[in-house]
């Protein structure tokens, strides 16, 4: 058996092995309840969240605000299944993620959730239209398949023309539609953006938010993180986070 096929009976066992642990909160789409976390530091703990509790619908655009070290990128971490909470419990669209493995974390997160950073992220060996791919290349589609889905993403980020050129040939905004396309190639039902404009001029950050607030309009779930409230008044929710709390 080769790698490849192993890999795709690792991800069907995962797909039958995932099961709802309980069906409340099946309505929403994010519920976290008490959820606390902790991280040693040295003899000590420092803890970064602290019984937080949050629901959030779908279709939602969600600004969350605060000073550094308020909470906003752990909280944005546990939601995308990138970490865990120390206390309390987390369902995702009817799951309760909070307890499940580590490789079953990572199935729902390929899955469920799409990611855009500040710093984007991409591998500079690889074409745009080869990093839009990356996600893809853990689930069951053929080749073609997969050059559709990455096809129609590029076009709705409008880069069709650029699909064979590197990360270092584009643009910061261009760089960023990149990762925003690759969040979005496998149809999440969360797209989670931490600081997204973080690292562009102010044109090019009115464009890729205006990017974002377009795909909520089309029924994409927006949870941003931001340190600029002008921005984060455009959200029809904010949440502003203070010493791992939600005031």
């Amino acid at each position: 058996m080769n790698s490849g096929t192993a890999q795709l009976n690792q991800e069907t066992i995962r797909e039958e092995t995932i099961t709802p642990a309980s069906r409340e909160h099946s309505d929403t789409l994010v519920h976290l309840s008490g959820v606390s976390r902790t991280y040693p530091m040295g003899q000590a703990e420092v803890t970064a969240l602290h019984a937080v509790s949050l629901t959030v619908m779908p279709g939602e655009y969600i600004a969350i605000t605060g000073t550094s070290g308020s909470g906003k990128s752990t909280l944005l971490q546990i939601i995308g299944c990138l970490d865990r909470p120390t206390q309390g419990h987390y369902t995702l669209s009817g799951t309760r993620v909070d307890a499940l493995s580590d490789a079953d974390l990572s199935h729902i997160r390929n899955a469920q959730v799409g990611f855009v950073f500040q710093a984007f992220h991409l591998l500079p060996q690889l074409s745009v239209r080869e990093n839009i791919e990356l996600p893809l290349l853990y689930r069951k589609l053929t080749r073609q398949q997969r050059s559709r889905k990455v096809q129609a993403v590029m076009n709705k980020v409008g880069l069709a023309k650029r699909e064979a050129h590197k990360p270092y040939e584009l643009s910061g905004g261009e760089r960023q539609r990149v990762a925003i396309a690759r969040a979005l190639v496998g149809d999440p039902s969360l797209l989670l953006a931490d600081e997204p404009t973080g690292n562009l001029d102010q044109k090019t950050g009115d464009e890729i938010m205006q990017t974002i607030e377009g795909l909520n309009r089309e029924g994409v779930t927006v949870l941003m993180v931001t340190h600029d409230l002008v921005r984060a008044s455009r959200a029809t929710r904010v949440i502003d986070m203070k010493d791992g709390q939600i005031l």
